[in-house]
């Protein structure tokens, strides 16, 4: 179920099942960040729940707690080297894996209308149903998004988003469909095990009042800024910050040079983020700018209070349990924190309980999600098997 193209030739994983066909493909590394997160959600949900025979394209090698999740799940893992690297190479392999396994969908995820290059590809192979999900309102690479604006909407015949925002930035006035990003409410239910194990591995005592952080270090999630939130606020204040990016050792310098060390925590990209929730008491997302971020839902499902920025779509706001604060200084933030008082564990359980059930109402569960999608795939396929026969 592990296929890795790394070099080029193709092997012949096809299957005389007849179960409709659908290939995630993520535009981003699989790794830890929004875009994964949905692929990876998605797809192990299509074919361990929903009977779907799923595939995942990767464009790197992944790690091996994400291959053991997608064994376990019946998913089929297929890795091609990167798009921006090798572009022809990364398109020729591509267009021979589609070829020889005759999807019914294509499901291409990105931030822009480089996903046209997949599409088109998808288009070449003859699959039937070709779709964008745009996950952000706005991309790095916005000549290349202009370039490839035709392509994309000469190949897309399916386009999604993660948000109103986000379908408009990619989309305009063309018709799209919003699937929200849901999540597994339980996995995220808030634990006193995790809580106490995470706090004792950290030196982080019954005083502290901890913060915490999850996301890419870049521009867009602007981890700077919580630097100078943390420097603001009493010495109790603790801050994790969760993941890597090409930002982090510049934020590792600052942190020393402000001498905060013992106060700012590094954990780097790790697989049990739900834990790190259960041992926090806010959460916060110095965003400048956002599509519709998981983090947020996963924060509002373990019962954490969140402080965000106004950059960031108020939509997010599942739980009422979300505050919104302009970046342009640190004061509105330090007097939102101050104002949150950290409430015993156990109401915090009793509190997710009825939290979890308002996320669930709103659609945010990824069982929702999930069918959701395949039903608009099984809709959409249909409508496209109808047009073909028609011409």
């Amino acid at each position: 179920r592990h296929t890795r193209y790394w070099r080029d030739w193709s092997a012949d994983v096809c299957s005389s099942d007849l179960r409709m066909k659908v290939v995630f493909v993520s535009t981003t590394f699989i790794d830890k960040n929004g875009i994964s997160t949905f692929v990876l959600n998605n797809a192990t949900y299509f074919s361990n729940k929903l009977n779907v025979k799923t595939y995942i394209v990767s464009p790197n090698i992944v790690d091996k707690y994400t291959r053991d999740l997608l064994t376990k799940n019946n998913v089929h893992l297929v890795e091609i080297p990167f798009r921006k690297r090798k572009p022809l190479k990364y398109l020729r392999i591509l267009l021979n894996f589609l070829r020889t396994n005759n999807f019914d969908v294509i499901h291409v995820n990105g931030n822009s209308s480089t996903m046209g290059l997949e599409l088109f590809v998808a288009k070449l192979a003859k699959i039937p149903l070709r779709i964008s999900h745009c996950h952000n309102t706005k991309t790095g690479y916005p000549l290349l998004n202009k370039l490839l604006k035709p392509i994309f909407n000469f190949s897309v015949n399916c386009r999604m988003a993660c948000s109103q925002e986000a379908g408009k930035w990619l989309y305009g006035k063309k018709k799209f469909f919003i699937i929200d990003n849901g999540v597994d409410l339980n996995e995220y239910f808030p634990s006193s095990t995790s809580r106490e194990k995470i706090r004792e591995r950290y030196n982080l005592t019954a005083n502290d009042f901890v913060l915490i952080n999850v996301g890419y270090f870049n521009y867009q999630k602007n981890q700077f800024f919580l630097i100078d939130v943390i420097s603001s606020l009493p010495s109790n204040y603790k801050l994790i910050l969760v993941g890597e990016g090409t930002n982090l050792l510049k934020i590792k310098k600052v942190v020393e040079q402000k001498n905060l060390k013992n106060r700012v925590i590094f954990v780097g990209a790790v697989n049990n983020v739900n834990e790190f929730l259960s041992a926090a008491d806010v959460f916060l997302l110095p965003s400048r700018y956002e599509g519709f971020p998981f983090s947020l839902v996963e924060a509002q499902a373990a019962g954490l209070p969140c402080v965000v920025s106004n950059m960031v779509t108020k939509k997010v706001n599942l739980t009422g349990m979300v505050k919104f604060c302009s970046l342009k200084d640190t004061k509105n933030w330090n007097n939102e924190i101050l104002k949150l008082k950290r409430i015993d564990f156990y109401n915090r359980l009793m509190k997710t309980k009825k939290i979890d059930s308002l996320i669930a109402e709103k659609g945010y569960s990824i069982g929702t999600n999930a069918v959701t999608l395949l039903n608009i795939m099984k809709n959409n396929l249909e409508n496209e098997s109808k047009h073909t026969i028609m011409v």
